[in-house]
């Protein structure tokens, strides 16, 4: 970063500070003002993303200073709460996405400590779920296949504690599909084939849904592919291309299932 680029870099983290400041001097003035505290909590939560968007995990890092100050003081308030998760979990795609891992694993901590502090919160559970599927994502792109397995195994776990959250199950979708192809696709099958049947079963229970009908589709089109490379689960491809054409039949007009039966590729939707 050249001298310029730096100084401007400052300068934004100035004005930031400062327009942060005025919405913590309305609390300091009201301490008992919800709606001046939400409204900081509201700006927080949008200057992850302005920071995140701009490739700043050091206002990431301020941001989420002042925001643990704002919880230690009102984190009672559940819309408080809702906010800090989310943040959280924001962060860690950007961390991600900036390749700072270490960051991002130790938010991950803080995300599930979090949640475990509000087990009744079910956005902060909402948000270690998501988090959790960043974090297979991470490993995975790193062959790092020892903790794809634990944390598929800590999102099962939190997905079967609260079934009736159909955004904890899709979470759960999607990380069984991302699990079982970063292990499939690096020759680790026995272990992707369980996690190919958590997501069949899964599935299963919402037919009707857009979303988990694609994340179906994603599952087998990722395993057809990855098994195909092994002449042992020929039979399992079989199987998955069946599946797949009787989606295709079955959802005419789900693009996604439509493209993926074509292409027998992920594509893009």
């Amino acid at each position: 970063m050249t001298e310029e680029e730096e100084q401007k870099k400052q300068e934004f983290f100035d004005k930031t500070n400062a327009e942060l400041d005025v919405y913590l001097d309305e609390i300091k003035k009201n301490p008992d003002d919800e709606i001046a505290i939400l409204r900081y909590a509201k700006k927080l939560e949008i200057n992850i993303t302005i920071f995140g968007m701009s490739g700043s995990p050091e206002g990431i890092a301020l941001v989420l200073e002042r925001f643990r100050g704002l919880v230690q003081e009102y984190g009672y308030m559940t819309q408080i709460q809702n906010l800090f998760a989310t943040a959280i979990s924001n962060s860690m795609s950007y961390l991600m996405k900036k390749h700072k891992y270490d960051t991002m694993y130790e938010r991950l901590e803080e995300l599930r400590a979090f949640a475990k502090t509000h087990p009744t919160n079910m956005n902060c559970q909402r948000s270690l779920a998501g988090g959790l599927v960043n974090s297979i994502i991470n490993f995975g792109q790193r062959k790092l296949l020892e903790p794809v397995k634990e944390i598929i195994q800590e999102l099962i776990i939190l997905a079967n504690t609260h079934k009736e959250n159909q955004d904890i199950q899709l979470c759960l979708a999607k990380g069984l599909v991302n699990s079982m192809g970063y292990l499939s696709r690096n020759e680790e099958y026995k272990p992707a084939i369980p996690l190919l049947d958590e997501l069949m079963a899964l599935t299963d229970d919402y037919p009707n849904d857009e979303d988990f009908v694609l994340q179906r589709a994603n599952g087998i089109v990722t395993a057809m592919n990855a098994f195909a490379k092994n002449d042992e689960y020929i039979d399992v491809v079989d199987e998955l291309e069946a599946e797949l054409e009787r989606m295709a039949k079955a959802y005419p007009d789900h693009e996604g299932v439509q493209l993926r039966n074509k292409t027998r590729t992920l594509g893009r939707d």
